[in-house]
């Protein structure tokens, strides 16, 4: 659990499959309010999996989760 407040919380899958995202969506919890960030896309999906990563990157910090923008631009 990345971030949790009253409204939910923020979950960062980290793997090619997506086995934490169906298990929320099975939780009596209301689903709606949890997010559930993938970091690696599924076996099947093609494309890069970097990219995929920045992606879920941007997902989590537009939920609110705190980045460290000077880590990630280090070796820029």
């Amino acid at each position: 659990v990345l971030e949790r407040n009253t409204n939910g919380c923020v979950l960062l899958e980290v793997g090619p499959n997506q086995a934490l995202s169906t298990l929320v969506r099975q939780q009596p919890l209301d689903a709606t309010k949890h997010f559930v960030v993938p970091s690696l896309p599924q076996a099947k999906q093609s494309g890069s999996e970097v990219l995929f990563a920045i992606n879920a990157l941007a997902q989590l910090w537009h939920c609110g989760a705190n980045v460290d923008w000077n880590a990630f631009y280090r070796y820029e």
